[in-house]
């Protein structure tokens, strides 16, 4: 059986797909050439529109005035609307202030801002977003270990990550993968379910995390400025020390320049015991220049570095002891992120643009010492010294996208805008396994080039256009949106290609995938009442290792006991010494035993419906009153995890495995005069099949119900107290049993006897409670590691 006859109707449904999106694509190109000659034409000296056809800017979206306790001297932030969302038009005219946390009116996007992250000052991007409604944290509590879970999807590939728009993350065993430094930021926008802009590996959400500016710092008439920012917390000594620099030397140039140093000792619980190995030893930078050579062009280039190492857990994310018996490691982690941003937005009504090159890598070094679990080689026979063990992991990405935001007509109560877009991201993986151990029988296990059959270097690139229109009539607003992806996954192993090559296999798998996605909104009460509904689609492709791996040797397949006796037991030799022959996960002989694209695409459907309303005078009262109630369900089909060939046919059995998710999001904020309120929950629930075995049953990997109660005043222009409440509930647990709910409750507080100097006082989890996070990847619906105890962070800042 030919691999290509095994992929044969995936075949046909994607060239059915590949003729519908060569139309689309045409549509685009035709469309992207309009908008650039109109802008041409534009920069050229044409008449721009008149006032009456001026667009809704990204900066008319809902703004909540928040009076949360943090210094008064912080500089209003500057908008951080994405640009790969359309501007909201109708409920978003409003008067209402957010500039501590904004709450889209009709998509499910939440933006913790710049004073929201003051007020926290949290020590992880994960600490910074976990009241929001359907996000729970998962993993930890340490860093390494932790992993985000929105509406139930849990994996780095169900949940993007992005720093100004450079993707962080990566698929690790028992690893958290993510590494980003809080103190760098201004913003983190929240999405919930898949969004036009996401693409492949959104079916949660998107986590998008912007870097400070120089010009949101910089005091009224100052051309240059500093912070010092010196932390410490008491749970585990953690000591801070961050700083800042910032100027605008000319009025056409911003220059900033952040460095932050995080050191401490481990973890103690609620009864004074420690957790091991949860030291931070931590160093992250950000440097960046802001151009503006008018006053419609702006060009931005960020550089952010995180550096990371000490003794850690192999396994981070579960806390099982059946499960988490791996010992510990040393881990050293570099993380570089660099950007360059362009945004275009003349006095012309079909230019709102904006593009983005940017490139990342990752590199995690474990190095596994004799006496060290993960050690194998001084294990092996004959050993005549025994060494350190390595394993290497690099990851590297490109990112180049390209967006336009047009307004294509506005005439009394009728509107059309156009949001369109290009994008390229490629991921390239690369995985060595080595040993400094020396022996007749260390090559069997420890090729001296570092292949590693179990993982294996790969690259997953795509190329994708979206483009999605909103049409304004009265009250009503329709925005639907289409997207089309065109996937490549190769191996990069010079052995598994030449291993390939042998049976005429190709060592890259080629598809495309379409997505659409429907919103409606409709204005009630104008200003104050409205409903909305969305409808969004997203998918999944199978990963490098799910196409390309081999068992953990490749060596000869061992014959099952069951196997039939008229049926050939094959070994295909091709990898080099030392395998003998190559054993992928696949029990496919004439594919080598790798499945290759035998894989369905994991795919969703999300739908929600949901009501917003405000009013700037509750009561008839100078009490702001904002308040959003959302209801979403989502079906993933094809489950990856369910993929399997049957042992004795060789015949491959569907992939029908599905998953069902509903649940319910609130998010309120009142204000009155100095003093604000805010309140958000979430509940979800839902229910998986699993083919094996025929059963459906609960998911138990969902987020448990999540209530975060917020309340603070600002008793003078230069005090401030707050205090927050959070009840987790109970949950089922996927092994049997309960995991028990827990309360915390959290204050805080700052003063600014001067312009220059403030001092913030925080306590987390003051009662002191005894808790269990959750567990963390695959290992969701487990018991986690127990949480930390009281923990009182005092933190001086000095600014000039």
């Amino acid at each position: 059986m030919h691999l290509g006859r095994i992929f044969l109707p995936t075949r046909i449904h994607h060239m059915a797909q590949t003729q519908h999106s060569k139309l689309y694509l045409q549509a685009l190109s035709a469309l992207t050439f309009l908008i650039i000659h109109g802008g041409v034409l534009a920069a050229a000296g044409a008449t721009p529109s008149n006032s009456n056809n001026t667009s809704t800017t990204a900066t008319e979206r809902v703004k909540e005035n928040d009076t949360s306790a943090s210094s008064p001297s912080s500089s209003k932030s500057s908008s951080t609307a994405s640009p790969t969302v359309l501007p909201e038009i109708g409920v978003s005219s409003t008067r209402i202030k957010q500039d501590a946390i904004t709450i889209n009116p009709t998509q499910t996007i939440t933006t913790i801002e710049a004073k929201e992250l003051e007020r926290t000052q949290p020590t992880t991007i994960f600490e910074a977003i976990r009241d929001t409604p359907g996000v729970a944290i998962e993993g930890g509590p340490r860093p390494s270990g932790m992993t985000f879970n929105v509406r139930g999807f849990n994996s780095n590939e169900d949940v993007q990550v992005r720093v100004d728009n450079v993707p962080k993350g990566f698929e690790k065993y028992r690893f958290g993968g993510t590494f980003i430094e809080p103190d760098l930021l201004k913003s983190i926008e929240v999405q919930r379910g898949p969004q036009i802009a996401s693409g492949s590996g959104s079916l949660g959400g998107t986590i998008l995390a912007k870097t400070k500016d120089a010009a949101d710092l910089l005091k009224p008439g100052r051309r240059y400025g500093g912070r010092i920012k010196l932390g410490y917390a008491s749970n585990n000594d953690e000591v801070q020390r961050s700083y800042l620099a910032f100027a605008r030397p000319v009025d056409a140039v911003d220059i900033l320049y952040n460095r932050t140093y995080r050191n401490s000792n481990d973890i103690t619980h609620s009864d004074g015991s420690k957790l091991p190995q949860s030291k931070v030893n931590s160093r992250a930078q950000l440097l960046k220049v802001g151009i503006f050579p008018t006053d419609f062009l702006e060009l931005i280039t960020s550089v952010t570095l995180l550096e990371e190492s000490g003794l850690q857990p192999y396994d981070a994310l579960t806390s099982d002891p059946g499960l988490s018996n791996f010992g510990n490691v040393l881990r050293d982690i570099e993380d570089l992120s660099i950007a360059h941003t362009a945004h275009w937005n003349p006095e012309y009504r079909w230019i709102d643009l904006s593009a983005t090159v940017a490139f990342g890598h990752t590199k995690v070094l474990e190095t596994y010492l004799p006496g060290m679990s993960r050690n194998r080689s001084c294990g092996l026979q004959g050993v005549t010294f025994c060494g350190n063990d390595y394993h290497d992991q690099k990851v590297k990405g490109i990112t180049l996208e390209l967006t336009n935001t047009a307004q294509l007509y506005k005439q009394d109560n009728f509107s059309i805008s156009l949001l369109t877009g290009l994008q390229y991201r490629s991921m390239e993986n690369e995985t060595r396994r080595t040993t400094d151990s020396q022996g007749p029988n260390i090559n069997e296990s420890f090729p001296a080039d570092g292949f590693w059959a179990a993982s294996t270097s790969g690259e997953n690139a795509y190329t994708a256009a979206f483009i999605q229109s909103r049409i304004q009539y009265g009250r009503l607003g329709i925005i639907p949106g289409v997207r089309v992806d065109w996937y490549e996954i190769s191996s990069t192993e010079d052995r598994v290609k030449r291993h390939l090559a042998e049976k005429g296999l190709s060592s890259e798998i080629d598809f495309d995938h379409t997505s659409y996605s429907m919103g409606l909104t409709f204005d009630a009460i104008a200003n104050s009442l409205t409903f909305f509904a969305n409808y969004g689609e997203g998918f999944r492709p199978p990963s490098i290792n799910d196409y390309f791996t081999y068992g953990d040797r490749a060596g000869t397949p061992p014959k099952p006991a069951n196997w039939l006796p008229n049926r050939p037991w094959l070994g295909e030799v091709g990898l080099g010494p030392p395998y003998s022959s190559g054993e992928g996960r696949c029990n496919t002989p004439d594919t080598n035993f790798l499945c290759g694209d035998v894989f369905k695409i994991q795919s969703s459907q999300s739908s929600e419906i949901g009501v917003h309303y405000q009013t700037p005078n509750l009561f008839g009262k100078n009490i702001q009153l904002m308040s959003k109630f959302t209801y979403f369900h989502i079906e993933t089909k094809h489950l990856l995890r369910y993929f399997s060939i049957d042992d004795l046919t060789n015949t491959y059995v569907p992939q029908d495995g599905w998953e069902k998710r509903n649940g319910t999001e609130f998010e309120g904020s009142l204000f009155y005069k100095d003093s604000y309120f805010r309140a958000n929950y979430s509940r979800t629930w839902g229910s998986y099949f699993n083919p094996q075995t025929g059963n459906i049953s609960s998911i138990a990997w969902v987020p448990a119900n999540t209530l975060n109660l917020t309340i603070g005043t600002q008793l003078t222009s230069r005090v401030g107290i707050n205090a927050s409440y959070r009840k987790v509930s109970e949950r089922p647990l996927i092994n049997g049993g309960t995991q028990d709910g827990y309360e915390l409750f959290s204050a805080g507080g700052f003063w600014s006897p001067t312009d220059n100097l403030t001092f913030r006082i925080i306590g987390e989890n003051i009662t002191n409670k005894d808790y269990h996070l959750n567990g963390g990847g695959d290992f969701s619906g487990l018991l986690g590691n127990r949480g930390p105890g009281r923990n009182i962070r005092l933190i001086t800042e000095i600014t000039f």
